[in-house]
């Protein structure tokens, strides 16, 4: 079978790599976190859950970029990432190692808002490997610059789900904007932001 490859843009603690090859919960997951109070302890609990199942889905190598070095520190010690990148492409151009990393699909859930065009346009322009991209991007966020800039490198974009349940609203000033926007929605009669999910494939035109 065909090994894959991915770099998870804004990878945070590598909880991405968690749901595909172990099927962790998002939810339970940030939960989790959330009430730990010794990050170590945590770490240390996290390796001796995932080292045993390193094995799980071998043909999937997860690597991360996120400028937190702590979270990167996390998600290589503990097995979820590989490899991992602490660098800020909306400050700084990426290091010759991200550059010449090698990967199938570049995955960016949760984090367009806090990164940009820049981030997209920095990454790809050095490292034309990822024919395939798969991002989410929150309905009060406009994306159409990352659009735009996908489409100047040679991508080809479509939105592939339209409404996906992201965070609980807990705000009224927040639910108030977000119904403006019209960017949420109801479930269990709490409210929720929405974001819709974009696939970019590189157009076989383009430069390789």
């Amino acid at each position: 079978s065909k090994h894959v490859s991915i770099l998870d843009i804004g990878c945070s603690y590598g909880i991405n790599s968690a749901v595909l090859k172990f099927g962790e919960s998002v939810t339970r997951w940030h939960l989790r976190l959330k009430r730990a109070g010794n990050e170590e302890q945590v770490a240390l609990s996290d390796c001796q859950r995932f080292h045993p199942r390193l094995d799980q889905l071998p043909g999937v190598t997860v690597y991360g970029l996120d400028s937190s070095a702590r979270a990167i520190a996390y998600g290589s010690t503990v097995g979820l990432l590989a490899g991992g990148f602490s660098e800020d492409l909306e400050r700084e151009l990426p290091s010759m190692a991200l550059k010449d990393l090698h990967v199938d699909l570049v995955l960016c859930t949760g984090c367009i808002g806090y990164i940009g065009e820049r981030t997209f346009s920095r990454l790809l322009s050095s490292n034309a490997s990822a024919k395939l991209i798969f991002f989410t991007c929150l309905r009060a966020i406009d994306s159409k610059r990352i659009h735009e800039c996908l489409i100047t490198l040679g991508y080809e974009v479509s939105k592939v789900h339209a409404g996906l349940r992201q965070r609980a609203i807990d705000s009224v000033t927040e639910r108030a904007d977000a119904a403006i926007a019209n960017c949420w929605r109801s479930y269990r009669g709490r409210p929720y932001l929405v974001a819709d999910a974009y696939v970019a494939i590189r157009s076989p035109r383009s430069r390789t």
